[in-house]
């Protein structure tokens, strides 16, 4: 690309994350965002059992650094998060084996103590001398009553099964009306690059109120997970009486590291006369209700406005707290719900075609929270023949919120015209967003690209309706500038008629290397993929 062409968008910099593993022991590669703890969120249980007045950590318990070459330097995160109800005293953060510790956050060093839901990020950082496996550990003493020192095993270079299990904490079920099941799921990861892990529940005991939703899980009957893969182990709570109920459940896999895991679980019958929470949402498409349980379709890239002012408390009380919970959202997306002036009011910006879920638990005047939230599903879809998405991530930059990442551009080049890509008018990218195809001079026919993204992560999105019949699409990825960031690893999906067709995930770019992802072939709308990386933009 030229001189004149970098002039046209901004610059940055920031840190990286990679890693590895002893030849016995299983990891789970944390550079793989397939899920992450952004993905997964567990409302806050308001009961009065929780209010214990504790400090509680949570921070993860391995770091994987794969295949990291000789005098290759590769970063991995660590979140200590206050989780508790106390303030958590930091008293030391050491690390055994040939890794290092930094502090992006502090110049100085950890701070001496976190609030109830503060966190800090600790970075550890592993510089590969050979590529044999190592192994060492990071150790965090807190004031963690029930655990003083956390360890992080530090693993590299190997790939066995690897399990990754949330919460970390207690499934909570929160309070809820007698005789009414309420389900919540564990979610288990395949934190593995390439091989399969297993896992099986082997027991769930308790006083009563907790069961598997699944049979199969009842039974104990294996789930196998493919590299990358999650899939929700359901369960359901069924109090008969108003009190708390306690339960745990067993899981086996063949994760070396943690073979075993039990999961606490907690829940509470609610006493009558609960608030009922509600939610409406509105869109350009129109709007819906969720009293509890609703669904909405909105587009892509829209803005939903959701409101909670049609709940309602039991004896004419008013209804004075809402709590709101994005409690599900694609994967690559790291949106949030944000207050409209109100409390009772959110918005949700829809970055990505999928699924979102929002549930809302509201509080009377009494103080007596709704026995279950409000939940809306919100799905996205695409009304258009081709969409074609990009998103990607960049392990050195570790912040999406800012203004600053690696710049990533997405290409749609229509064949058969002599087009070449990154020119005009074949190539459909930043500097040719909606030319001009099919029917000279008619709109319809013509694609667009909706974001041109310079900050990191993306989206990036192309659309085109009523595309050329005997014509092939390409669809490429070019790093136009990683902004002093390395690699990156992109993501495109493909969805013809409104359908997913194909997602290629993760593909290793760098700096100025163009990705061929495939191309799309109408009208029989098959997909031809290519998957070849060049150093710059190919000849065709």
């Amino acid at each position: 690309m030229s001189a004149e062409q970098n002039m046209h968008k901004p610059a940055v910099v920031s840190g990286v994350i990679l890693g590895m593993l002893a030849l016995l022991l299983s990891g789970c590669p944390s550079d793989d965002v397939v899920v992450s703890y952004s993905d997964f969120f567990v409302p806050w249980d308001m009961s009065p059992y929780e209010f214990d007045g504790q400090p509680e950590l949570e921070a993860p318990t391995r770091l994987i650094f794969a295949d990291v070459a000789p005098d290759q330097e590769e970063f991995r995160d660590a979140e200590l998060i206050n989780v508790g109800r106390a303030r958590l005293e930091l008293e030391s953060v050491s690390v055994e084996g040939p890794f290092e510790l930094h502090y992006p956050e502090f110049l100085d060093g950890l701070p001496g103590e976190l609030l109830p839901g503060e966190s800090v990020l600790v970075q550890v950082s592993y510089r590969a001398e050979s590529d044999q496996g190592v192994q060492g550990v990071m150790r965090v003493r807190t004031n963690d009553p029930e655990k003083a020192e956390h360890e992080i095993q530090l693993l590299a270079n190997t790939d066995l099964p690897c399990l990754e299990l949330l919460p970390v904490g207690p499934l909570r079920f929160g309070m809820v009306e007698r005789g009414r099941p309420v389900e919540r799921a564990l979610r288990a990861t395949n934190c593995s690059r390439e091989v399969e892990t297993r896992v099986w529940v082997e027991e769930l005991e308790g006083d009563g109120g907790f069961a598997m939703a699944d049979a199969a899980d009842a039974n104990g009957e294996e789930r196998v997970l493919a590299a990358g893969e999650t899939v929700l182990i359901p369960m359901v709570f069924t109090p008969t009486e108003s009190r708390e109920y306690r339960g745990r459940v067993r899981l086996n896999s063949d994760d070396l590291l943690e073979p075993q895991r039990e999961v606490e679980l907690v829940g509470e019958g609610a006493p009558p006369a609960c608030p009922i929470a509600q939610i409406g949402v509105r869109g350009l498409e129109g709007g819906a209700e969720a009293a509890p349980r609703g669904e909405f379709l909105g587009r892509p890239l829209e803005t939903v406005e959701l409101t909670g002012r049609g709940s309602i408390a039991a004896d004419g009380q008013p209804v004075v707290g809402y709590e709101w919970t994005l409690a599900e959202r694609p994967g690559d997306t790291a949106v949030s719900l944000t207050e409209n002036g109100d409390p009772s009011l959110q918005r949700l910006y829809l970055e990505l075609v999928g699924r979102y879920v929002v549930e809302l638990h509201v509080i009377d005047a009494e103080g007596t929270r709704s026995c279950e939230p409000a939940r809306m599903v919100i799905q996205t879809r695409t009304d258009r023949d081709i969409h074609v998405q990009l998103v990607w991530d960049t392990p050195r930059d570790t912040r999406r919120d800012d203004r600053s990442g690696s710049d990533v551009d997405l290409h749609l080049l229509r064949d058969g015209r002599g087009g070449d890509w990154n020119s005009a008018p074949w190539d459909c990218h930043w500097q040719n967003k909606t030319p001009d195809w099919g029917v000279a001079g008619a709109t319809n026919d013509n694609p667009g690209l909706d974001i041109d993204n310079v900050t990191g992560w993306g989206p990036e999105n192309i659309n085109l309706n009523e595309p050329e019949s005997g014509v092939r699409y390409r669809v490429g990825v070019y790093y136009f500038s990683d902004h002093g960031y390395g690699e990156s690893y992109a993501t495109v999906r493909i969805y013809l008629g409104g359908e997913l067709q194909l997602e290629m995930r993760r593909r290793r770019i760098t700096n100025n290397q163009f990705w061929e992802v495939g191309d799309i072939i109408w009208p029989e709308q098959s997909i031809e993929i290519h998957d070849r990386v060049y150093a710059g933009f190919p000849a065709l």
